[in-house]
């Protein structure tokens, strides 16, 4: 009778440990016979590392593999705007560009940051004149609204005369 079937088991020990179980992850399953050539779907450069890809052959048999795409771990920052400060809380409407023009030494502004998916963590910076203010990133507070898609940093005060830059970021970590 003809092998028709190999599989390979890895076992593995950490830190000089007892010796492993068999685990779905360290099989390789090979059909053998008809001289058939496996090839492995689908492909795990499609699949961001940390995740793992159920594979099937073309000659029978699965097997699990890691993801190797690199894949950031940023979400899609979508709109940064700036909220004036009123007597009851802050506007629901971004500054217009002449508001923003008009902002005075001791005036305070919401920054806030829409990303594109929900409960993505964020930060700010503000550049005076080109130089980074520090600390150099602000961290959000809150979010503005039930779909936690806008996060915010309340209470910046325009300390000086100058050219502002807000900037923003998204991370889903």
């Amino acid at each position: 009778k003809q092998v028709t079937n190999i599989q390979i088991n890895a076992y593995f020990s950490l830190n000089g440990g007892q010796w492993s179980y068999p685990e779905a992850k360290c099989v390789t399953f090979t059909k053998m016979g008809a001289a058939c050539v496996p090839t492995w779907t689908p492909d795990p450069a499609l699949t961001c590392t940390g995740t793992d890809v159920t594979q099937t052959s073309n000659c029978g048999g699965t097997r699990v593999v890691p993801g190797t795409k690199s894949c950031a771990e940023v979400g899609v920052c979508t709109e940064v705007a700036l909220y004036a400060k009123t007597a009851t809380g802050y506007s629901t409407t971004p500054m217009t560009v002449a508001q923003r023009n008009a902002l005075h030494i001791g005036d305070k502004i919401r920054i806030a940051i829409t990303g594109s998916k929900a409960n993505l963590k964020a930060r700010f910076r503000v550049f005076i004149d080109d130089a980074v203010e520090t600390p150099e990133w602000k961290m959000g507070q809150a979010y503005s609204a039930a779909n936690h898609l806008t996060m915010y940093f309340s209470d910046y005060e325009i300390t000086k005369a100058g050219n502002y830059k807000f900037e923003g970021q998204v991370s889903s970590k």
